[in-house]
Order: C-alpha cells, then sequence, then structure tokens
C-alpha cells in the first residue's frame, strides 16, 4: 500500500488518501465523545465541536488538495504537450516560486530552445534546396525544378519558382 502510495499513485488520489485518513482519524474521537455522551447538556456541546474539526480538517484537505493539484497536474499534462511538439500553447505558473514554477520555467526554457532549432532546421532546408537550384542554374540546367515543400513562413519563396 505505502508503495503504491509512493511510486503509483496520482497525486490527486494521494490528497483523496490523506483526506480519508485525516477525517477517519480526527473523527474517531468524536464518534467515541457522541456514544460516552449519549447526548446530554455539555457532552453535546462537545460533540458539535468534535464535529466541526472534523468537517474543517475535511475542508483543509479538499481546499488543500486543489491548490497544489491543479498547478502541478496542469503542468504535467502541458509537459507532455511540449515533449509531442506543442510549442504554441501557453505554459502557465512561471510567476510561482515553487517546484511547479521552477519546472514550468525550465519548460518555457524547453520550448524557446526548440523553437529556435525549429527555425534553424526550416532556414537550412530552405538555403539547401534553392541552394541546389542554383547550382544547377550556374550549370545552365534549366530543367530543374525545386519540388521540395518549404515550411511555413518559407511557403512563398517556395512557390516563387513555379
Amino acid at each position: 500500500m505505502l508503495i503504491w502510495f509512493k511510486e503509483n499513485a496520482p497525486i490527486r488520489r494521494k490528497f483523496d488518501v490523506m483526506a480519508f485518513v485525516y477525517t477517519s482519524l480526527c473523527a474517531a474521537p468524536v464518534l467515541t465523545m457522541g456514544l460516552a455522551a449519549g447526548g446530554r447538556g455539555a457532552n453535546a456541546t462537545s460533540l458539535a465541536v468534535g464535529t466541526a474539526a472534523v468537517i474543517g480538517t475535511l475542508l483543509v484537505a479538499l481546499v488543500s488538495k486543489k491548490l497544489i493539484c491543479d498547478p502541478y497536474v496542469n503542468t504535467v499534462v502541458r509537459m507532455e504537450g511540449l515533449a509531442a511538439g506543442d510549442l504554441r500553447s501557453p505554459i502557465h505558473y512561471t510567476g510561482h516560486n515553487d517546484c511547479v514554477g521552477r519546472m514550468t520555467r525550465a519548460m518555457a526554457v524547453f520550448m524557446r530552445n526548440a523553437e529556435t532549432a525549429s527555425g534553424v532546421a526550416e532556414r537550412e532546408q530552405v538555403v539547401g534546396a534553392q541552394g541546389t537550384g542554383l547550382s544547377k542554374l550556374a550549370t545552365n540546367d534549366l530543367t530543374y525544378r525545386i519540388e521540395t515543400t518549404f515550411p511555413g513562413e518559407y511557403e512563398q519563396i517556395g512557390r516563387a519558382h513555379v
């Protein structure tokens, strides 16, 4: 159980388990008080305070889950998108100073590096194709056609020779 919790459980499930355990631990003495009190006078007040403590514990666990898990899970999903080549979607939480913020700032650097590498590869492709075309032209080969489809902003250059 502890190995599953540590190594395999999604973070939201970990918080669900912790909320259950915290609430159960908090509820045990309250239930004991209720059974002992039988609903009489001061004991009933103690039971009400104990019940409020159980509800408060549960609310704190649920709010903590949302505040911690949402940025973490959203970052993981965005990281998977970045790994799949999505360089367009924004990266959120870069202003955070916690681990999520550190991860997202690193992801933003990875995205900029990927955009730069992609731009270099596109330019190399265009320059190579145009260079081959110019070399053919220099040898008076007027039959050569550049068949390469140029990416993105270079598309007009590719159509210029048609």
